[in-house]
């Protein structure tokens, strides 16, 4: 189950502590998190980093789901491959990958 994607290719990285997301090995900026704002911000920059990375991988995982929940000639082994897809996507959101 392949899609035809308009944003930038993932994977998308972040490293813990740091403020930005990136595409194509480091090369290119997707995205800057403010971690100058306190304490409290710099847990919630973290998990928006967090979040925003994880994005193209979320987004291929429901994708995948809908066409399988679609899809009447569907396998059974379709869905432990889109069930994969879909605890590997959650647990880079979550920073549990």
């Amino acid at each position: 189950m392949t899609t035809q994607t308009k944003h930038t290719p993932s994977p998308w990285t972040h490293s813990p502590g740091q403020d930005t997301i990136w595409a194509r090995d480091g090369n290119l900026l997707i995205a800057r998190t403010d971690y100058a704002r306190g304490e409290m911000a710099v847990n919630e920059d973290e998990f928006n980093a967090r979040l925003i990375a994880a994005s193209p991988d979320l987004l291929a995982a429901c994708e995948s789901a809908l066409a399988l929940l679609t899809d009447p000639n569907a396998e059974p082994g379709d869905a432990d491959a889109v069930t994969a897809m879909l605890k590997t996507a959650l647990a880079k959101a979550k920073g549990e990958a």
